[in-house]
């Protein structure tokens, strides 16, 4: 984290709708926090650019299957693709036009708001791993322009949230009109092993927006054909009961530190990531892990985080551990 002198939220910006949406949610982040905001935009075509090293391209985006959502739940369809804000070969007056809109914007959302701008002489993806290295957040849309579309999330933002070493929340079209300090509760998958940086960033952040925590459970049970449980309603009961215990004992740290936030608990059979999904719908923010080894690229997104990330209803925040 950075120190008290250089705090910011940092964000991607360029020029898509998607990437206005996550400044207006940057921005308020920026504002909610207290703390300085900082605009990044990559300018692959700049003389002096820096290619830094290669990075693993992202895994495909994972299917739903059949556990995930049911077909008759609304889905969230991508947003079409618009004609890039800056075109190949953009100068660098148009780069520079381009973030003084957006610190233009910001502040006209917060006036006061503490709001510089920088342009990002190397990739998008090693630009904003660079520029939010000693960030608080990363905020990046959930699709851009040019090489930002690709996958049903967005490479770019893709392996940002995959590779940052600092927590990175996607911003998915529509989610920007919340504001953050007046959002649904805050939820947070809690796996048996889970470390104990997601639970407390969660607690956190259901404090910053005097929201609820809504904290999920899920187990799963071989299925000896489809459609058959696999458990009887005895033993789903008792080990629901088993799953709620060792979930308390996750959340008892959390809890002791943060007495004023609401909790509650929602433990059942269900697959991980479909529980999570579903629970987005009434959420304001959800928040995964990302098992990562510090200083290095290496380590992949788990799957839970990817569908997450790729069929989430509402802004995920990814927290490297």
């Amino acid at each position: 984290m950075s120190d008290a002198t250089t705090r910011y939220v940092a964000v991607g910006y360029d020029g898509s709708p998607s990437a206005g949406l996550a400044l207006d949610w940057a921005a308020d982040e920026a504002a909610l926090r207290g703390c300085a905001l900082r605009i990044g935009h990559a300018w692959e075509h700049a003389p002096d650019r820096v290619p830094g090293p290669a990075v693993p391209e992202p895994a495909p985006a994972p299917t739903p299957g059949p556990a995930m959502p049911e077909p008759d739940e609304p889905q969230v369809p991508g947003p079409a693709v618009p004609q890039p804000a800056q075109p190949p070969g953009a100068s660098r007056q148009a780069v520079d036009s381009l973030l003084t809109e957006a610190r233009e914007r910001a502040a006209a959302r917060h006036p006061g708001l503490d709001a510089t701008t920088a342009v990002l002489t190397d990739s998008p993806v090693h630009g904003l791993l660079r520029m939010s290295a000693d960030a608080e957040l990363l905020v990046v849309g959930s699709r851009g322009q040019g090489r930002f579309v690709s996958l049903m999330l967005g490479s770019v933002s893709h392996a940002v949230a995959t590779y940052a070493e600092v927590p990175v929340a996607v911003v998915r079209p529509g989610e920007a009109e919340r504001p953050a300090e007046t959002s649904g509760p805050v939820v947070i998958g809690v796996a048996p092993d889970e470390p104990p940086e997601p639970v407390m960033f969660a607690f956190a952040e259901a404090e910053r927006r005097g929201v609820g925590l809504e904290a999920v459970r899920s187990w799963t049970y071989p299925q000896v054909y489809p459609g058959h449980r696999g458990v009887s309603p005895a033993e789903e009961a008792r080990r629901d009961r088993e799953e709620a215990e060792d979930l308390d004992k996750a959340l008892a740290d959390g809890r002791a530190s943060h007495p004023d936030v609401r909790v509650t608990t929602s433990v059942g059979l269900a697959e991980p990531a479909a529980a999570l999904v579903a629970a987005s719908r009434r959420a304001g923010l959800v928040v995964v892990g990302a098992r990562r080894k510090r200083g290095r690229m290496s380590m992949p997104l788990g799957i839970v985080s990817q569908r997450v990330l790729h069929h989430g209803l509402c802004p995920v925040i990814v927290v490297p551990v």
